[in-house]
């Protein structure tokens, strides 16, 4: 499930693509899922090495796919670069 969540802006892409976003800004946007990602390992993983995993790993999915449905029915969450960097970077870091 963590998979579907983290890899559905990809299938976006081509969508945003034709709204006018380059290529170039839409790897920005998605770069932030990544580093989001790489950082909360370090962080997530010692506070979830402490915690309960039947509420840590859904607590965590829960969380992605909210900021990913906002993604998709909100419609000014993808009208900037800045902001859907943002969220993605949210995204990852709750999949960390």
């Amino acid at each position: 499930a963590y998979y579907l969540v983290r890899k559905n802006f990809a299938l976006a892409m081509p969508y945003l693509v034709e709204q006018g976003f380059s290529r170039g800004d839409l790897g920005f946007a998605l770069s932030g899922i990544s580093i989001a990602y790489g950082f909360s390992k370090f962080i997530m993983g010692s506070v979830s090495d402490r915690s309960n995993p039947r509420v840590f790993l859904p607590a965590g999915l829960i969380l992605a796919a909210a900021v990913m449905l906002f993604m998709g029915f909100v419609p000014w969450a993808t009208s900037s670069i800045a902001i859907m960097f943002v969220l993605l970077f949210l995204c990852g870091w709750f999949q960390g």
